[in-house]
């Protein structure tokens, strides 16, 4: 069965197959944000996007008014 490879600091890691990602996904082992390599397509995705979730972006401060 094709899986995930997780990207960390120190390089891929895996391969974890979807379900057993999807598990420490909503368990909070792995972080929304993390990037996750799908083997199948070659294509990254966030851990976000595995779950159906979406992850709130830090709002942008206002430029000052010049």
């Amino acid at each position: 069965m094709i899986g995930y490879k997780i990207l960390t600091k120190d390089g891929l890691k895996g391969p974890y197959q979807k379900a057993s990602l999807i598990k420490a996904i909503t368990s909070a082992q792995v972080p929304l944000q993390a990037r996750l390599l799908d083997l199948e397509t070659g294509r990254y995705l966030s851990a976000a996007e595995l779950v159906g979730e979406q992850v709130d972006k830090p709002a942008r401060p206002d430029k000052p008014k010049t």
